[in-house]
């Protein structure tokens, strides 16, 4: 999750893959206190989600709108494989990157994965910070940098 120049995000426990339940459960657990944290009451805010399957299903939309302490839009009409138009897809790449730095010489646990992993995010948060606020504030820029494109479809700076 991205939002206000704060990365944030949920690790499945061992073995678990991302479902309507498991979705729901992260809802549940973090999307409120995380909605909270980043926004202030009564704003406006325009949620944009992958378009996996489980995250669209009536179940998964009604555990966001219980947790929404905000006024939320989940925005439906959305381009499904945008890299240019989804700022945290920037964020994976950069937390890719990070891993990449930091990558061991050996083999490594999964525990000792989720620590660096945890060191990246931490890292990301602290020396990007502005970074990430203006990938949370480009949005207009992106889309006109889409828009005026040549040719249409090439990837864009983002």
């Amino acid at each position: 999750m991205l939002a206000n120049g704060v990365f944030t995000y949920a690790v499945l426990p061992e073995g678990q893959r991302m479902n309507v339940g498991n979705y729901t459960k992260v809802v549940s657990k973090h999307f409120g206190p995380w909605l909270q944290q980043a926004f202030w009451k009564g704003c406006r805010v325009h949620l944009v989600q992958d378009h996996e399957r489980c995250l669209w299903s009536k179940t998964s939309l009604s555990a966001i709108e219980e947790v929404a302490a905000v006024d939320l839009n989940v925005l439906e009409n959305y381009p499904s494989c945008s890299q240019d138009l989804n700022a945290i897809e920037t964020v994976w790449r950069d937390l890719r990157d990070r891993l990449a730095q930091t990558e061991p010489t050996q083999m490594e646990t999964r525990a000792e994965f989720l620590c660096r992993l945890r060191a990246a995010a931490r890292w990301l948060n602290k020396n990007h910070a502005r970074y990430l606020l203006k990938l949370c504030q480009d949005q207009k820029e992106r889309a006109r940098d889409v828009l005026n494109m040549a040719p249409p479809g090439s990837r864009t700076k983002h």
